[in-house]
């Protein structure tokens, strides 16, 4: 194997990913422990939120034509016919020229479609007088307005946020269905890495890879299983990849996938079953090494051996395709926002570039910092909370110049 023999640009890899299938089984979850997983179905909300027409302001509930046409010159005069608390119900229907004192929050009555603020009135005995007109519905939540009985208030194939979990717990609803965990093995390769806990010396590294991509994967809600590391052997790489395509929807290698002889993993891959490696480098800088493939229907991924370059590449392709796996509607990698750029940054044209940065604030507005670095350095991404987008296109940007962010958190957490 001496040249990358198909390389392809970003979106040829993303293609790669719209083809895969989710993977089959759902389970049954206590909503208040789905956070990040996907939903298996559409979730039907069974009654009306909040379930009562509410004021939305500390006021007075009335009737709007009663009101209408009044001013500061010439007040509507209502009679106050009691206050309710927050937990508490009128039970008459509110006549003409009367008013209901009630709190944020609290119920109208029946025969009152709107809500006066208190401080556009003022007390007058057992009366009020209102100085601005309400239209119907001005200052009130419709018992409907949150959400309808009967509409989707969870679609399949959305990943279940904190707001998800506060909306079908409000709806009455404990648990939910969803997408069974999607299984990822992982599998370190090189006579050069050792374990993190070994002495390091000449010219060993520590594996970082596949122990930090593990506890991310599992903060996301995957079920990640380490096959450690492999030495530079055929045979020793073939049988933990065949472990690993037994017990797991998706295997993962980190190191390995550059050109060169001691690399068998695009070997080892073709050798278990097909089609095997599709795909073997796309053009974005860093991560042009990273291998796709199949073997018989389960996807491989082989990641670059480098840090930065290996945690960028599990960013821009690895999450997306475990969550096309995970049944996600919208799995593709999406920027968080475009931010003024704070520095001067190039790239090589013709080639995708992902560099490390950092959100600052300065005079009132959020700028981003790419994080320069040499080829191999780690500490880059331990300073980053994201990373920007040069097209393969453009040259780079000039200083405030407007750039695609991309949040790690944002987005991929929740």
């Amino acid at each position: 194997m001496g040249e990358f023999f198909n390389v392809v640009e970003s979106e040829k890899a993303y293609e790669f990913i719209s083809k895969l299938k989710s993977v089959e089984g759902f389970e049954i979850l206590d909503v208040r422990e789905s956070i990040s997983r996907t939903s298996a179905e559409d979730v039907i909300a069974g009654e009306d939120l909040p379930g009562f027409n509410r004021s939305t302001v500390d006021g007075y509930a009335v009737r709007s034509p009663d009101v209408f046409g009044a001013s500061l010159s010439t007040p509507a005069m209502l009679k106050v016919v009691g206050e309710i608390k927050i937990d508490e119900e009128y039970e008459k229907v509110l006549g003409e020229d009367e008013a209901l004192k009630v709190p944020t929050g609290g119920k109208l009555p029946d025969g009152a479609d709107a809500v006066v603020m208190v401080e556009d009135t003022r007390e007058a005995g057992e009366y009020i007088e209102v100085f601005k007109p309400v239209a119907p519905g001005q200052n009130v939540m419709r018992k409907d307005e949150d959400v309808a009985k009967g509409s989707i208030v969870l679609r399949k194939g959305e990943r279940i946020n904190v707001g998800h979990v506060a909306l079908l717990l409000n709806l009455g609803m404990v648990n939910v269905k969803v997408v069974r965990r999607v299984r990822v093995g992982l599998i370190s390769t090189g006579d050069e890495v050792i374990e993190p806990e070994m002495k390091r010396t000449f010219p060993h590294v520590r594996d970082s890879n596949t122990h930090s991509l593990k506890a991310f994967l599992e903060r996301l809600g995957y079920e990640v299983k380490r096959y450690g590391i492999s030495h530079d052997d055929f045979d020793e790489l073939r049988s933990l990849m065949l472990r690993s395509f037994e017990e797991n929807d998706v295997t993962v290698s980190a190191g390995g996938s550059s050109v060169g002889v001691r690399d068998y993993t695009v070997d080892a891959i073709n050798s278990i079953g097909r089609p095997g490696v599709l795909i073997h480098g796309v053009l974005v800088s860093p991560g042009k090494p990273t291998i796709f493939g199949l073997v018989d229907g389960h996807p491989f991924v082989g990641l670059p051996g480098h840090p930065s370059s290996f945690t960028l590449s599990a960013f821009v392709f690895l999450i997306p395709l475990l969550r096309k796996l995970s049944g996600e509607e919208d799995w593709m990698l999406k920027p968080t926002g475009r931010f003024k750029i704070a520095d001067n940054v190039f790239s090589k044209q013709g080639r995708e570039t992902f560099i490390w940065s950092e959100r600052l604030y300065r005079g009132g507005e959020v700028l981003v910092k790419p994080l320069m670095f040499k080829s191999g350095m780690i500490s880059p991404a331990a300073r980053a909370d994201g990373f920007i987008r040069i097209p393969a296109g453009v040259e780079g940007y000039y200083e405030g110049d407007f750039v695609e962010f991309y949040s790690i958190s944002e987005g991929l957490l929740i």
